[in-house]
């Protein structure tokens, strides 16, 4: 699969979550729970489609594009989930949210992150960097954000 249909997969998984379908029912629709994915490793994979196998990635792909003929698709879009699988589903669109538009959102968009440790948040911030999601610029203007709202709750 070529660089550009994982960004299509990354941007479907964007679209899909921020639109559409809860991560519980995507999960749900996509079948993994067959496969013996978990919802820890689906996240993953819905941040990062890069890291999924790429023969699970072309089954996932073909379905997403071809989502809207299956009938279990629309059953499966507003699935109920728990508490914390709400607090997952918004993680993980955050983090999507993040990936793809870092440099044009604002710095207070990003809530779920400044709620991780300091350390979790700068190996976040450091790992989109490496991979080119984010730039120092950015990460330094996030990392200003997320100092000023600590040094706040400590005050």
């Amino acid at each position: 699969m070529s660089k550009d249909q994982i960004e299509e997969l990354g941007m479907e998984f964007w679209g899909i979550l921020s639109f559409e379908a809860n991560l519980k029912g995507l999960f749900s629709f996509l079948q993994l729970e067959k496969l013996s994915i978990s919802m820890k490793t689906f996240i993953n994979w819905v941040v990062f489609p890069e890291n999924i196998p790429s023969d699970i990635r072309s089954t996932i792909r073909k379905s997403l594009l071809n989502r809207h003929t299956y009938n279990e698709y629309e059953q499966l879009k507003n699935v109920k989930m728990s508490g914390e699988e709400e607090k997952l589903h918004a993680y993980a669109n955050e983090l999507i949210h993040f990936k793809y538009h870092n440099k044009v959102a604002s710095p207070q968009r990003f809530h779920h992150l400044y709620l991780l440790s300091e350390n979790a948040f700068t190996n976040i911030l450091n790992f989109f960097q490496e991979y080119d999601y984010v730039d120092k610029e950015t990460c330094f203007k996030l990392y200003l954000h997320y100092v000023s709202l600590k040094r706040g709750e400590e005050a």
